[in-house]
């Protein structure tokens, strides 16, 4: 062992050796102190960093337990892939949503998920993680169905990040979650097929209907009526397309059509009249929930202007009515069925000293005498008779002598003459009645006439004016025969009917070859012509319960009720024949090609139609003039 030097030198006096021994002795107890107070210090420290890290992982075990119990509860599956083993591990609920055990799939490659998902969607997902693995995408997201246990489909909502790369930056690890969206899925697809029947009926109608944004007033939609009015104008502003404005309607609904927390406030109806083409409409405005989800604003305007005009004509006649009434001696006057006055004449004053109000007030006993009281009982006695005998109350007027009660209690006798006013079913409505004071008969004759003509004429006018509007709704205007709504409405009924009952009932779709040949060559009057003739020859030679309609251009539909398909069949040709035979003036031969299909069980309207649209192109694309048969319903 090597010794200090000093401590070796033996010329050194002994007392220099021993206090040299001394300092160092305590030079190295000083410095086995400082490693002690050292040790101590680390001891203290590995203690803190030991408790430190038993925290952090308490901490990491809370927080994957709080994870694990997100993904439960929010029902995803979750899977991380190996990118160098090509090892993917699932948890149970992955496993679970497939109808699979945690153990099916606990060894499952790559290549057993992409065996999983439908043949169809395949290749767009191994696409979408591609493009997360070379960057051109940030994340894997994507929709698709996967085949469960039982064979089925489930729609996924698979999204996934790479969680770990190596120090060259390549893909280590990949990490995701499936969701299973069938359900909303299937919400989806409901909310479209809904979408597209609504589309379809609003095309059907012929009212005219667009959509517009609320925000920018662009129009997303036309249905056909208003297309062939303003043509394909989606995409531009309503204002300009409809009104011809360069600004926002000032009359627009809009802000009444949302509630302060902007949802639908209902539907605003209001008549309006278009200074574009000066035309009448009724309008039906309302907020509808659009394809993006957005709200969006749906106007149905139905013309109105022959209605508008039949109202001003029946104004005018009532406002001629009030005029002579107002204005003439003798009293005018109308009495419910419950013999109270709703409207008489101010000449009631001159007559009787009441004021019109004071006299609207009185009753029977109160404004005749009472001889004639009795002689006015009578004769609503003989009229409750002559309607309990079956006999129409129109015929059993009134005409005679009444003495009235005036004002200061004396009487005044008057020729009175008294009609009752009855609605389609015979009800009585109301009485019209006009008092006369007989001193001055002849003077106010013709005062009378002219006021039994003028609600003779109002009443004739009203009831031409429903007929009228009831043909407008059902029928076609050119060909007179059936419309679409009205053929929409009986086709209903009759395939409930033939459904129920398993009875026949067969579809003809037909129209004019070449019908735009004879347009361009002859005019649209000479078409319109041709349209008409052919609607009244094929009406002919129908049934009484076939329907006939016109579907829409040179367009028709037949409906044929207890009629198999090889029957109905025999009817086209016979109708295609007749077609065919006589010449239509001034165009010449003109020939039809037709599309049967029979009604099934399991058809709705929709399906039905496509079947004899799709016999109808049958019918074009083997050269016209001919009749296809769809395909049959099963045995």
């Amino acid at each position: 062992m090597n010794q200090d030097p000093a401590l070796q030198d033996d010329s050194l006096p002994t007392t220099s050796r021993m206090a040299k021994r001394q300092r160092a002795a305590e030079c190295l107890s000083a410095i086995e102190h400082q490693l002690q107070d050292l040790n101590t210090v680390l001891e203290q420290r590995v203690a803190e960093r030991t408790a430190e890290l038993q925290v952090i992982n308490a901490l990491l075990h809370e927080r994957e337990e709080s994870l694990q119990f997100v993904l439960t509860g929010s029902r995803l599956g979750t899977w991380d892939w190996n990118l160098v083993t090509g090892e993917v591990s699932r948890n149970d609920f992955w496993a679970e949503m497939l109808g699979f055990t945690p153990q099916e799939v606990d060894d499952a490659l790559v290549e057993g998920w992409l065996e999983l998902i439908h043949p169809e969607d395949r290749e767009r997902a191994w696409q979408s993680i591609n493009a997360h693995l070379a960057g051109s995408a940030p994340v894997h997201e994507i929709e698709y169905r996967m085949r469960t246990r039982d064979g089925g489909y489930r729609w996924i909502l698979d999204r996934a990040r790479i969680v770990s790369r190596d120090e060259a930056g390549r893909p280590l690890r990949m990490s995701g979650t499936h969701e299973d969206i069938t359900d909303r899925k299937h919400i989806q697809e409901v909310l479209e097929e809904s979408h597209r029947r609504l589309m379809t009926v609003l095309n059907a109608m012929e009212a005219t209907i667009y959509v517009a944004d609320m925000d920018t007033h662009e129009i997303l939609f036309l249905n056909q009526s208003a297309r062939q009015i303003f043509g394909p104008v989606e995409g531009q502003l309503c204002y300009q397309v409809l009104q011809g404005l360069d600004a926002p309607c000032p009359f627009c609904t809009n802000e009444q059509l949302l509630k302060a927390d902007g949802s639908p406030a209902g539907v605003c109806a209001w008549e309006f009249q278009n200074q574009l083409n000066h035309r009448w409409y009724d309008l039906r405005d309302c907020t509808v929930s659009w394809t993006d989800g957005r709200l969006v604003r749906m106007e149905i305007a139905t013309d109105i202007t022959e209605r508008k005009q039949m109202e001003l004509r029946l104004r005018q006649s009532e406002e001629r009515f009030r005029l002579v009434a107002d204005h003439a001696l003798d009293n005018i006057w109308v009495m419910g069925p419950d013999y109270r006055h709703r409207y008489v004449s101010p000449s009631i004053q001159s007559l009787v000293g009441y004021s019109v109000a004071e006299y609207l007030e009185l009753s029977l006993d109160q404004m005749l005498m009472p001889d004639s009281l009795v002689v006015a009982m009578a004769y609503f006695g003989s009229l409750d008779e002559h309607r309990a005998a079956g006999r129409p109350l129109t015929d059993f007027p009134f005409r005679g002598e009444i003495e009235l009660r005036t004002k200061d209690g004396t009487g005044i006798w008057t020729e009175i003459i008294v009609n009752p006013l009855v609605d389609d079913a015979g009800r009585l409505l109301e009485f019209a009645g006009v008092t006369r004071d007989i001193r001055e008969r002849k003077r106010h004759d013709a005062q009378l006439q002219q006021a039994r003509d003028a609600a003779e004429a109002a009443n004739r006018a009203l009831h031409s004016a429903n007929g009228e509007l009831q043909r407008l709704a059902t029928t076609d205007r050119l060909t007179g025969i059936w419309n679409r709504a009205h053929f929409d409405e009986v086709a209903a009924q009759e395939t409930a009917r033939a459904a129920r009952y398993g009875e026949p009932l067969t579809l003809l779709l037909f129209d004019i070859d070449y019908f735009k040949a004879i347009n361009d060559t002859h005019g649209h009057l000479i078409g319109d012509q041709v349209l008409v003739e052919l609607a009244r020859r094929v009406g002919e030679h129908l049934r009484a319960n076939d329907v006939l309609a016109r579907w829409g251009g040179e367009e028709f539909v037949i409906m044929l009720p207890h009629c198999p398909a090889a029957e109905a069949r025999r009817v086209a040709e016979k109708l295609r024949t007749l077609v065919e035979a006589q010449p239509f003036a001034p165009v010449g031969q003109v020939t039809a090609s037709f599309g049967v299909a029979e009604f099934r069980p399991t058809d709705n309207l929709d399906t039905w139609l496509k079947r004899a649209d799709e016999a109808l192109y049958a019918a074009k694309a083997a050269g016209r003039n001919r009749v296809c048969l769809g395909a049959s319903p099963p045995s």
